[in-house]
């Protein structure tokens, strides 16, 4: 009776200790990924405001270029054919602005696409700009710029491809 007992006091210490490990576990690994996600968040802030950075130097530009009081206007389906007439250049389009929303393991260049009846192109627009601008019509003036999309794979962030978008300086609704 009491070597039972004395089996039963084991296996509960047994148990405690097993269950303390599990615990101790699953905090390690609850602190590991919120550190990873206090670096993700870190990288995206660093990306943000060199975004910021690279609009306001784009817009020195486009004040001090020969073409800044004249954008090629060129619509949509011709820039996506033809991107590397317009590389780097001055351009107006038109077409329909729609905003997007990607998952956070997917990076692009741009926040919005400008329609136009069977084509778009990506368009990076800042956020005071866009505001009200979803499902409308508008005139977009900007850079034609090529950036890469990246994808968060079990390596770490990995280029996806190259991407073509417009580097927007003004868009506004018509």
């Amino acid at each position: 009776m009491v070597e039972a007992s004395r089996l039963i006091s084991i296996g509960i210490v047994v148990a405690i200790l097993a269950l303390a490990i599990t615990v101790f576990w699953i905090a390690t690994s609850v602190s590991s990924v919120a550190e990873e996600l206090r670096k993700l968040r870190e990288e995206q802030n660093k990306t943000s405001n060199e975004i910021a950075e690279l609009r306001s130097e784009l817009a020195e530009l486009a004040n001090k270029t020969a073409y800044s009081n004249n954008p090629i206007l060129v619509d949509v389906s011709e820039l996506t054919s033809n991107p590397t007439a317009y590389q780097g250049k001055l351009l107006t389009v038109i077409g329909e602005f729609h905003s997007i929303v990607t998952v956070p393991e997917i990076k692009l260049p741009y926040n919005a696409v400008i329609v136009s009846e069977s084509s778009q192109i990506g368009v990076d627009v800042g956020p005071s700009k866009a505001v009200g601008l979803e499902g409308s019509k508008v005139l977009v003036t900007g850079f034609l710029m090529q950036g890469t999309k990246k994808e968060l794979g079990s390596e770490g962030w990995v280029d996806a491809g190259s991407v073509r978008y417009i580097e927007a300086i003004e868009a506004k609704k018509i």
